[in-house]
């Protein structure tokens, strides 16, 4: 009793710690700032990741425009250099003309050979003008790269400094998000205490009534101690996010949802308890035959708990050894029965019926053997009613067939449930009984051998 009156004190203390360390008040009172805080601590992570997506940004088009302004200098430097050539070139050109204009020594070759002097000079005057076009062609795509060059320069410097006026917003966004968390923190630090408070009393309160004598006082202190704790955790969030209906109607529904998962089976084992108790599917002493985990087991009902059922285990079915119990104790989940299909053999009607084989030799009367066993079920149950079965089950059947190794008898008759061992053990031993009086052999595998003597010479 002094367990018991400790642990529901436990649990009493851990719904005061509710109200107490939570400030109910206070908490009901704040609640909306601290909402407020929250919306603006995802706001900031926001703007925080849009800083940091500029950044990259500016980087990747940093990087960009110097990859683009190397290759234009390179450029730049190229065109100059054909720049430099074409210059040579336009001057030895004008060197080659004046030459062959004014030197006498080109003149006479001039006049005696006029056609091939005037078509020289042609030639080096279309040279020249070519060279002087490809000069100022070149002038020009020099201006343009070094245009291009320099607005590249102004918007790499642009990006600069965009880069560092999002370096220092990124700094000030990171400070104003850790004082935020820090702030938010400190204000759901009650909310976190009580809940490590409340879940150590709930963990202390099961390991104390662990240890309770009493089943019964056990399982209502143990249902008591949950219902505490769930109502504990509930009301700390509904304090925690009053004020904003929409999360906390969001929360109930997430909080709903995981409880129902995580307490499936155990409401639905509660659920067939239920159904177990109102449509009777099985009661105490009941021997019934279910499908688990670890496959088809048997036994007789012992025990019907609101979350699993107890069984002493019996070995079942067609073997002989059916109805011989193993000590053993199994317990399985209500809610099996909602699963699988599950055969009550003894529900509405005690009454098993059983069948044994009795195969006697082709050499015994077969005949006399169906009269003793006919005259040894009559007495077992029709005459007597020595098992004080129900007038409607009170009777036999016998059955006969040819095997391979002799005529064979089939014994059909009825039982009550967990009875079979002993009237088989009668029934049995009058049969050999009876038997071994009348020179009736049973029928086993035998061999025989067959052969002709032969006499030695």
């Amino acid at each position: 009793m002094k367990k018991v009156v400790f642990s529901l004190s436990l649990l009493v203390l851990s719904l005061s710690l509710i109200l107490g360390i939570s400030n109910v008040p206070a908490l009901a009172q704040n609640s909306a700032p601290t909402i407020t805080a929250i919306e603006q601590i995802d706001n900031t992570a926001q703007q925080l990741d849009l800083v940091r997506q500029t950044e990259a940004q500016l980087n990747d088009t940093i990087r960009s425009l110097r990859q683009e302004n190397v290759e234009l200098e390179k450029e730049i430097t190229d065109l100059k250099k054909q720049q430099s050539e074409l210059v040579s070139r336009l001057q030895s050109l004008k060197i080659q003309i004046d030459s062959a204009r004014n030197n006498p020594t080109q003149r006479i070759r001039i006049v005696e050979n006029e056609q091939e002097l005037i078509f020289t000079l042609n030639d080096l005057e279309t040279e020249k003008d070519t060279t002087e076009e490809q000069l100022s062609a070149i002038e020009g795509r020099i201006v343009e790269k070094e245009t291009q060059l320099s607005k590249n320069t102004d918007l790499i410097s642009e990006a600069q400094s965009n880069l560092t006026i999002q370096a220092e917003t990124r700094n000030r966004v990171q400070s104003d998000l850790a004082n935020r968390f820090v702030s938010s923190l400190s204000r759901y630090s009650s909310y976190l205490i009580t809940f490590v408070i409340i879940t150590f009393v709930f963990w202390l309160v099961l390991k104390v009534n662990s240890k309770n004598q009493s089943l019964l006082t056990r399982k209502i202190i143990k249902i008591l101690a949950w219902l505490g704790y769930l109502f504990g955790v509930f009301l700390m969030m509904i304090f925690a996010l009053a004020g904003n209906i929409a999360l906390l109607l969001s929360a109930l529904g997430l909080f709903s949802a995981g409880l129902a998962i995580a307490l499936q089976d155990i409401i639905t084992s509660f659920v067939a308890w239920i159904l177990i108790k109102l449509q009777g599917y099985y009661v105490l002493k009941d021997i019934v035959t279910i499908n688990t985990s670890q496959g088809e087991v048997s036994g007789v009902i012992t025990e019907i708990g609101v979350l699993r059922t107890a069984m002493e285990q019996i070995v079942g079915g067609y073997a002989l050894d059916k109805e011989r119990p193993t000590g053993k104790v199994i317990y399985f989940p209500n809610n099996l029965v909602l699963k699988d299909c599950f055969i009550n053999a003894t529900r509405n009607h005690p009454i098993l019926w059983h069948d044994f084989n009795i195969m006697i030799t082709f050499e015994s009367d077969f005949e006399k053997a169906e009269k003793i066993l006919n005259d040894i079920l009559s007495s077992e149950f029709n005459e007597t009613n020595k098992y004080k079965l129900p007038k409607a089950d009170n009777h036999f059947k016998l059955f006969l067939n040819i095997a391979d190794s002799g005529p064979n008898f089939t014994l059909v008759f009825p039982a009550k449930a967990g009875t079979y061992r002993p009237v088989l053990a009668s029934i049995s031993a009058q049969i050999l009984k009876q038997f071994h009086k009348n020179k009736i052999d049973l029928a086993y595998p035998t061999i025989r051998a067959f052969g002709v003597n032969q006499n030695k010479s």
